[in-house]
C-alpha cells in the first residue's frame, strides 16, 4: 500500500516514518467494551461450576468471534475460509489511510459489534514482533450506548458479553485469537491503571 501524502494530526513524526517504511496497516486500533454492572445468570445447575457471584451482577466484556478460520494447505500456506468455528477476538482492525487513531477504534468497535459505542481514554498499547505481518495497536475503553446493527455475518459469527472466568475459560481452551492481547488489556484494565506510562508490550506471532 502506498504511503498517503497527508497523515493525520495525531501521528507523530517517528510515527509517520515507521508508516512509511512498514505500510499504513502497520497501525491497528481496537476497544475494550466494558459493562460494570452487567447482569449475569447461572451457567448451570452444578453449583460446583458456577462462576464466582454467579447470577449477580459484574463485569462483562464484550467480545467478537471471527467466522473465518485459518486452513494451512498441503503446500503448507495458510488461508482463511469461511466457519463458525472462529476464535473469540476484542473488536480491532487496521488503520484507514488518513485515519486517526482513535477513529479507527470507534468504527472497527462498531462495524465488528453492531454497537453505537461511547469511546474512553486509550488504555493500551502494543506491539506484535512478527516478521510477515507485525504492527502496533492501540486499545481503547469503551462503552456500548445502544445496539445499532447487525455485524458483517462475513466477518463476525456472533457477539457475546463474557466475564473474566469466561474468557479465561476460552483462553484455556485457545478460543482466543490473540490471548497475549487481550488478557494483558483486560488485566490492565482490572488492576485499575487503564494509562499506558510504558513503553508497547511486544507479543509474540498471533495463533
Amino acid at each position: 500500500m502506498s504511503t498517503p501524502e497527508k497523515f493525520t494530526k495525531d501521528l507523530t513524526p517517528a510515527a509517520i516514518e515507521t508508516i512509511k517504511k512498514f505500510g499504513w496497516p502497520f497501525f491497528r486500533a481496537g476497544v475494550l467494551i466494558i459493562d460494570e454492572w452487567h447482569r449475569h445468570p447461572y451457567i448451570n445447575d452444578d453449583k460446583e461450576h458456577q462462576y464466582p457471584n454467579a447470577g449477580g451482577y459484574q463485569a462483562a466484556y464484550l467480545l467478537v468471534r471471527e467466522a473465518k478460520i485459518k486452513e494451512f494447505q498441503p503446500d503448507g500456506t495458510a488461508k482463511w475460509v469461511k466457519s463458525n468455528q472462529g476464535k473469540w477476538n476484542l473488536p480491532c482492525g487496521r488503520l484507514q489511510p488518513g485515519e486517526s487513531i482513535e477513529a479507527a477504534a470507534l468504527r472497527e468497535g462498531q462495524e465488528e459489534t453492531g454497537h453505537s459505542l461511547r469511546l474512553g481514554t486509550l488504555c493500551h498499547i502494543g506491539h506484535r514482533a512478527d516478521n510477515n505481518n507485525p504492527c502496533v495497536i492501540f486499545i481503547y475503553t469503551a462503552e456500548s450506548v445502544n445496539i445499532a446493527s447487525s455485524p458483517d455475518p462475513e466477518e463476525i459469527a456472533d457477539v457475546a458479553w463474557l466475564t473474566y472466568d469466561q474468557i479465561l475459560d476460552l483462553r484455556d481452551a485457545g478460543q482466543l485469537r490473540n490471548a497475549a492481547l487481550t488478557m494483558s488489556v483486560i488485566n490492565m484494565y482490572r488492576s485499575y491503571d487503564p494509562c499506558p506510562c510504558i513503553l508497547p508490550t511486544t507479543y509474540p506471532s498471533k495463533s
